[in-house]
């Protein structure tokens, strides 16, 4: 199924559907997670607006003089964002060839100190990145 192509981005205990009750709040973030998972599950893969609103951009008055961007701004930014663009095709092609562990554990929640001075994460804009070749 296509459910089966999407990685889980956090891990939710198997449950059975005759248990469930929509209609009481979760007792705890297992059910919460649950509640989530169905309710995505009736949501569209996506979503197509319909214009409700006419813009006509003749009544749109034209920036003051020194107030839009200039031509070389506009290609900078244009550059900039195909440069993104790129990088994250390249990524996202790149970590589609790989699994994720199913050993991700989520932090407990009893755990104050933890979550009240989480972990900042490694820097790699000063120590480097590491490989992505496995040897």
């Amino acid at each position: 199924s296509e459910s089966d192509l999407i990685p889980r981005c956090l891990p939710v205990e198997d449950y059975d559907l005759e248990d469930f009750d929509p209609s009481t709040p979760p007792r705890n973030p297992q059910e919460y997670l649950r509640q989530v998972q169905l309710e995505a599950a009736k949501c569209p893969d996506f979503v197509v607006k319909r214009q409700t609103m006419k813009v006509l951009l003749s009544i749109c008055q034209p920036a003051p003089d020194g107030y839009s961007p200039s031509l070389k701004w506009q290609q900078i930014q244009v550059a900039n964002f195909s440069a993104v663009r790129q990088s994250v095709v390249k990524h996202r092609a790149h970590w589609q060839a790989h699994t994720l562990d199913q050993n991700v554990m989520m932090p407990k929640v009893e755990d104050d100190e933890e979550a009240s001075n989480p972990p900042q994460g490694i820097d790699y804009m000063k120590v480097g990145f590491p490989s992505l070749h496995r040897h």
